[in-house]
């Protein structure tokens, strides 16, 4: 009888263009388009946020945007940079990135399945900096998927 365990993966650095580095507070910004049609039966995003001197919320809220296909009218609507918040209700909340100590390096895990229920072909992660203060250089994202080992 085959049994099977899941075997994850974590990429490296997603986002190459720096887009989550110097975002003021009250703006969005959006990373790159996420690949996840190996169908992997869980999908994660590692976020990892430097703030600046932070005040008011201390938070940095994280959302996703879904597709079945790569291209641009093929992901859901919402804001992707900016401060408006026209459409932020079409966005995939995937939840709270808590920024409480100035200038100190802040990580969470979100699950993405858990987050919205399923796991899209595509997305692309999109954050909105409540910290009260400008975001620091340096940030990182990281997809995680777990793949089922048939032995």
């Amino acid at each position: 009888m085959a049994t099977g365990k899941l075997i994850p993966t974590r990429s490296g650095n997603l986002l190459t263009t720096n887009q989550f580095d110097s975002i003021t507070s009250g703006n969005y910004a959006i990373g790159p388009a996420i690949d996840l049609t190996n169908n992997p039966l869980e999908a994660a995003l590692e976020l990892n946020i430097t703030p600046g001197t932070v005040s008011g919320d201390k938070i940095v809220y994280v959302y996703l945007k879904a597709s079945v296909v790569n291209s641009s009218s093929g992901f859901t609507s919402g804001p992707e940079s900016g401060t408006s918040t026209i459409n932020e209700a079409n966005l995939y909340y995937l939840g709270p990135l808590y920024c409480n100590t100035n200038s100190q390096l802040s990580s969470y895990i979100f699950s993405i399945k858990q987050a919205i229920g399923f796991i899209p072909l595509w997305y692309k992660p999109i954050i909105k900096n409540s910290t009260g203060a400008t975001l620091g250089t340096g940030n990182t994202a990281h997809s995680i998927t777990w793949l089922a080992d048939i032995v």
